[in-house]
This record gives structure tokens, C-alpha cells and sequence, in this order.
């Protein structure tokens, strides 16, 4: 079994994304549902800015996944998918999306 995709970023830049993913989730994330190739992350409607910023940097770093948002009132979802080649790869690219 190859290795997932890599992010794009270099290893000094990729952590800094990941400490800001952390904070992001520890203040705003209320929920989140994992299916097979996907994974949907629940955001307060109040941090919509902060969701579109983080959308736009994980488009530039991984772009092999893909990225949908839906505003719904009072929440803000995200739903990230695996490409059906990288389905094995899931749950190690997911894993910074949901770290405490």
C-alpha cells in the first residue's frame, strides 16, 4: 500500500496549518460525521470568516481532496472526500481534522 498524497506545504509552514486547524476546531467546531470516504465538520455560523480561510489553505495544500461549504444559519459544514483510489488513505488524512 502506497502513502497518502503529501501536503504541499513545507514541514515549518505545515505545522503552523495544523496548530491553526486546532485552534479553529477547539473554538469553533461543534461536530463532526465521519463516513467511508468522507468526512463532514461542523462549524458555529459565527466563525464563517475563519471557515473560508481555512477551506481556501486546505484547496492550496491538498489538493487532491475535495472541498464543499454549506452555510445553513447556524452552522457552517464543511464536507472533505477522499478520492476513491485514496479511500485506504482516509482516516490518516482526516486525522488532522479531528485531533483534540
Amino acid at each position: 500500500m502506497e502513502p497518502p498524497p503529501a501536503c504541499n506545504l513545507p514541514a515549518a509552514d505545515q505545522r503552523k496549518r495544523l496548530a491553526w486547524i486546532h485552534e479553529l476546531n477547539s473554538t469553533a467546531l461543534r461536530d463532526y460525521r465521519r463516513e467511508r470516504r468522507a468526512i463532514e465538520l461542523r462549524y458555529d455560523a459565527s466563525a464563517v470568516d475563519l471557515v473560508r480561510t481555512f477551506v481556501r489553505g486546505e484547496r492550496n495544500c491538498c489538493p487532491f481532496l475535495g472541498f464543499t461549504v454549506e452555510e445553513n444559519g447556524d452552522a457552517v459544514v464543511v464536507r472533505i472526500e477522499v478520492p476513491d483510489d485514496l479511500r485506504h488513505t482516509a482516516d490518516e488524512l482526516f486525522a488532522p481534522y479531528t485531533a483534540s
